[in-house]
């Protein structure tokens, strides 16, 4: 290939023109190897891919398409040769935009479940002692091969004494798992018994700025947080966020949704209950209504 690139998170990019915008950028800049392009509207975006990437032999891999519509600003007329991958939840979207090809991600299986785990949980070291090996084929029976479970998971449990291993299972066992959400919940409730001002901060992040730069998400959180720049480094070590080799955070589309879930107080359609308020039109509404509590901006 000529080029290639990765954009993530398209379903949630793509819900405005400025994330549109920021999607073509990415494209343009990874595929090129050239920053002095700059884009500055959808369809000067949807030009310069024609002209300047479309003659190229390029791969894209397209992360988390909700619906056909992104396509129109990402693709053209590729040369033969050319490969775009595309991981969606929706299988009948790859029927409606009629892929070549489709396949299912399976779970992992039991060895690379425990390799994956164990790599987060122990820093890859394979040595444990019998009763830690007992702990963990209970916690990988309850992640049932799923990736983002077990990197989460280990990475809560790395550097923990037994009993905290403890803790965590017990947790596990009180609720029914029913999804891998669930799962991902317990390592959001272990933050408070390392520090509670770290489920704030993950909220936060979750709300308001995934894929915004870090050293801009630390100015805006150093006039609420005490040390905001080792609390966002130690929710990354956790695996609950992560940052790209633009400085940009990023989260895994199951732990924002969940963290938005939490910050709606189980009330989801009461927005003034809600801790936190993230779209424009929700916050005109609450406020119009005056039924806002507080709000975290």
């Amino acid at each position: 290939f000529q080029g290639s690139c990765f954009l993530p998170n398209v379903r949630e990019a793509s819900g405005s023109r400025k994330g549109l915008v920021w999607l073509q950028q990415k494209l343009i800049d990874d595929v090129l190897k050239c920053k002095s392009i700059t884009i500055d509207s959808v369809d000067q975006g949807i030009e310069l891919i024609r002209a300047r990437i479309c003659s190229a032999e390029v791969l894209i891999v397209i992360d988390d398409l909700d619906s056909a519509m992104p396509l129109e600003f990402l693709e053209g007329p590729f040369v033969l040769g050319s490969t775009v991958i595309i991981t969606t939840r929706c299988e009948d979207l790859l029927d409606t935009i009629k892929v070549d090809a489709k396949y299912k991600v399976n779970e992992l299986s039991d060895a690379e479940s425990r390799l994956l785990f164990c790599q987060h949980a122990f820093g890859g070291d394979t040595r444990m002692s019998n009763t830690f090996i007992k702990l963990s084929k209970e916690i990988l029976e309850h992640a049932r091969g799923l990736p983002l479970a077990l990197k989460v998971c280990g990475s809560a449990l790395l550097n923990k004494s037994e009993e905290g291993w403890r803790w965590f299972i017990d947790r596990m066992r009180r609720d029914t798992i029913v999804d891998v959400e669930n799962i991902l919940l317990i390592s959001f409730d272990s933050l408070k018994f390392f520090d509670p001002m770290l489920q704030d901060i993950f909220l936060d992040i979750a709300c308001f700025f995934v894929g915004r730069e870090k050293e801009e998400v630390v100015k805006i959180m150093d006039t609420c947080y005490k040390f905001p720049n080792h609390n966002i480094d130690i929710l990354k070590k956790r695996s609950l966020l992560t940052i790209d080799n633009g400085n940009s955070l990023g989260m895994h589309d199951l732990l924002r949704d969940m963290g938005r879930k939490i910050a709606c107080n189980n009330s989801p359609m009461e927005h003034g209950e809600h801790s936190r308020l993230w779209l424009s039109q929700v916050i005109y509404n609450v406020l119009k209504k005056e039924k806002v509590i507080s709000i975290y901006i």
